[in-house]
């Protein structure tokens, strides 16, 4: 009966090559103005999209995506947005313009399918109790800095990064 069990479950883990969910904002990106105009943080904004759309980072192929257009055509809404003292651009891209470019230019993207990163991380200073990176809610300012950084990847890369919550014990 174990053996069957094992196998059973073997088998549903190694079915699914990657476990991934639907990325809803992948045409949405948040990017902070720097002492810029408008139309220049629209090109970098755009240019997060191309590299998050492709995977990595190619300013050669944006161009070759623009063409002989601003990346203000490709634009659905854009709104500026004040938080703490600094402002954000909040630019929409039109999907259907911007994946025909990818297409007729023959350059290859990922789609909205993106997979989903588990991270157990467990921090030891060597004098106190270890602590686990978890989900909600933040227990230290360095726990919290650390999750940032992992949503800026994220929000940049369109990946998801997950933590555990306190249920999963691999102390033993």
């Amino acid at each position: 009966k174990m053996v069957i069990l094992k196998s059973v479950f073997l088998l549903i883990i190694f079915s699914n090559q990657i476990f991934a969910k639907d990325f809803d904002d992948l045409f949405k990106i948040t990017i902070e103005i720097k002492n810029e105009t408008i139309d220049k943080s629209i090109d970098r904004a755009f240019n997060d999209l191309v590299y998050r759309l492709i995977g990595y980072e190619d300013f050669d192929k944006a161009k070759i995506i623009k063409g002989n257009f601003n990346s203000k055509d490709f634009l659905r809404r854009y709104a500026v947005v004040r938080n703490n003292e600094s402002n954000f651009l909040q630019a929409s891209f039109e999907e259907d313009i911007v994946m025909s470019q990818f297409i007729d230019n023959g350059i290859s993207f990922i789609g909205r399918n993106r997979p989903i990163i588990f991270l157990d991380i467990q921090i030891d200073n060597g004098f106190d109790k270890p602590f686990k990176i978890e989900s909600m809610p933040y227990e230290t300012i360095l726990e919290s800095s650390i999750q940032r950084i992992f949503d800026d990847i994220s929000e940049k890369r369109g990946l998801f990064f997950e933590f555990p919550q306190n249920t999963i014990n691999i102390d033993k």
